[in-house]
């Protein structure tokens, strides 16, 4: 194996690459993206930032308005989540989990959403 951090890899980056993974990254992903090193990134940790009161919405769908969908594409256990724009400001109004594979996720969205008039976007 071998372990090398993107520090020893800095003259073939762009100028910006370091800096801007200190502004996107914690201090956890630092560590195991620009120091190279074994980082045990517990539970959750993906949504670290995430605080259900400071982010919950009560926000619901409205008739024929744009859906901005992200997806992500597994087999067996596929997920949407479906956001609306208020003053262009996502809202997330609905969640789709567990769902099986890409087909039945078009169906889950065609059939109630698109057939009412809501214009999808993913």
């Amino acid at each position: 194996m071998i372990q090398a951090s993107t520090y020893e890899n800095e003259a073939n980056l762009s100028y910006d690459c370091i800096p801007s993974l200190f502004a996107l990254y914690p201090p956890q992903l630092i560590d195991a993206y620009l120091r190279s090193q074994f980082v045990n990134l517990p539970a959750g940790f993906m949504y670290s930032n995430f605080d259900r009161n400071l982010n919950h919405t009560s926000e619901t769908m409205r008739d024929k308005e744009n859906l901005h969908i992200g997806m992500d594409f597994n087999v067996m256990n596929m997920t949407a989540i479906i956001n609306v724009l208020r003053n262009d400001d996502p809202q997330t109004v609905m969640e789709l989990t567990g769902v099986r594979d890409t087909p039945t996720m078009a169906r889950m969205l065609d059939e109630p959403y698109k057939q009412k008039g809501h214009q999808i976007w993913i």
